[in-house]
């Protein structure tokens, strides 16, 4: 009951379609050696999906900083990344 709880203290709305939880399918990685497996999560309607969507962001906004970050100081270093390898400018 804690996840109601907060849920009505923060006053956050679920609607009827997201309160399910989310369904996980498993698929056998056949080409792996030993064998693995692949699971699958569909979060079209559950309740994982609004935080899902609120995280892609943010994570997308951090790695777009350390891409900027990264690249400004190795510019000041007179370097380039450029795929796998460091290039020296000067």
């Amino acid at each position: 009951m804690e996840i109601f709880d907060f849920k009505n203290k923060h006053s956050i709305k679920v609607e009827e379609y997201f309160k399910n939880l989310p369904p996980i399918h498993w698929l056998p990685k056949v080409h792996k050696k030993p064998h693995k497996f692949g699971y699958i999560v569909n979060s079209r309607s559950c309740s994982t999906k609004e935080l899902s969507i609120r995280m892609t962001l943010v994570l997308q906004a951090i790695k777009t900083h350390v891409k900027r970050t990264v690249s400004k100081f190795m510019k000041t270093l007179g370097l380039i990344y450029s795929g796998l390898s460091i290039i020296l400018l000067k």
